[in-house]
């Protein structure tokens, strides 16, 4: 597996030598670079976790800006495979923000999303959800990350810091203004593309999916979003509890990923959102109030997408008035807790295994963490816990 893994690396760079030395664009020559570069990258984390492939991402990055500079001599053709290669770009940015690979950072411009201009949601050949979409989940994760690493400075109470915690929830907001403007149900079935309804419906749910697993992000992150929604709800710590949001939310997100089998073409994009929904299953049944399951959300949800306005954690076990409202929350987390580890399992099956075996272990220690901490005023975020344990690799 090495050898030819130095050998791969070694054609690889006979090849880029070939791009960059040559007055003429050879195209054929350059896609197949390109392609074997995303390859090679995604792909070395499937023997070692910790090998995360930062140097064919970066890369592919200078290989797309010597093609960006060459665009106006590109081919009739060309632009589209050029458009393809960038969305696969969007898509290896998302995973390496999730891993929290510092060496694969670039320079992004700060936050300034219109949400006038509509998100598009078009599939792509390679990632099937829309590398926008994406993207969006990948600046989320980055930006909480951000966030949590503020909060860990022994300086996060002056006033600098504080203005940079600020500057970021203003980014959140926009951030979620942007992901509340995507109309879900805006994804038209195209036959042509597709060989079934039922990969369409894959496809559609995923896209959602996604879209949800950012806003999750945002929330469990940055709760003055939160409190900005619904402001009657606001406990007295300043925040709305746990159950009255991001369970029920969470929880929406799992019911979804039910509909998504294990064995769909989209599969290697699966474990983030499982993550995703995971790392807010957290069981705070001692240290919340119960609720009614038909209590409805302030008057401030009405720009929210519908589903925000019912409580959906009772789908796991059943309506049941003969069970204490907190019996049936702990039982609603234990049973979501099982559908993630089970369809991990069942991914680590389909999957390389080294990766869904980091993802299992993850959601094993933060679940152990937040347990722990149940009477805890203080909660440990679960990026926190992923990079104090080092459990990071590419989850996609």
């Amino acid at each position: 597996m090495a050898s030819a893994s130095l050998q791969a690396v070694e054609a690889i760079g006979q090849e880029l030598a070939l791009v960059y030395s040559s007055p003429d664009l050879d195209i054929t020559i350059t896609n197949g670079v390109i392609l074997s570069l995303f390859c090679m990258g995604s792909s070395f984390c499937w023997a070692d976790p910790q090998r995360l492939g930062t140097q064919f991402l970066c890369e592919v990055r200078r290989l797309l800006g010597h093609l960006q500079d060459r665009y106006d001599a590109l081919t009739t053709s060309t632009p589209r495979l050029f458009d393809f290669f960038r969305g696969c770009l969007k898509y290896e940015e998302m995973l390496h923000h999730v891993a929290g690979d510092k060496k694969a950072q670039s320079s992004p411009p700060p936050v300034s999303f219109n949400v006038l201009e509509p998100i598009s949601t078009s599939p792509h050949p390679w990632t099937g959800v829309s590398p926008e979409i994406l993207s969006l989940f990948g600046e989320s994760i980055s930006l909480c990350r951000k966030e949590c690493a503020r909060r860990q400075q022994p300086n996060s109470m002056t006033q600098k810091s504080l203005q940079k915690a600020l500057h970021a929830i203003n980014e959140a907001k926009m951030l979620e203004e942007t992901l509340l403007a995507i109309a879900p149900l805006s994804l038209q079935p195209k036959f042509d593309e597709f060989v079934s309804l039922e990969r369409w419906l894959h496809l559609r749910d995923t896209t959602e999916a996604y879209r949800l697993s950012s806003l999750l992000q945002l929330y469990q992150t940055f709760p003055d979003l939160i409190a900005w929604r619904m402001p009657s709800q606001v406990g007295p710590d300043g925040i709305v509890p746990h159950n009255l949001w991001l369970s029920p939310l969470a929880l929406h997100l799992l019911n979804l990923l039910r509909r998504i089998p294990p064995t769909s073409d989209l599969r290697c994009i699966q474990p983030l959102l499982y993550l995703s929904a995971g790392s807010c299953l957290r069981n705070d049944v001692v240290a919340t109030p119960s609720f009614s399951i038909d209590e409805p959300l302030d008057e401030t949800s009405s720009i929210l997408p519908d589903f925000m306005t019912e409580h959906t954690s009772s789908e796991f076990v059943g309506q049941s008035t003969e069970v204490p409202s907190i019996t049936l929350e702990a039982l609603n987390i234990g049973s979501a807790r099982k559908l993630v580890v089970d369809r991990l399992c069942q991914l680590e099956q389909v999957l390389p295994a080294k990766p869904i075996g980091v993802a299992k272990s993850l959601m094993a220690v933060t679940w152990e963490t937040y347990d722990n901490e149940i009477l805890e005023a203080k909660k440990t975020h679960w990026l926190d816990i992923m990079a104090s344990t080092g459990l990071q690799t590419l989850f996609g």
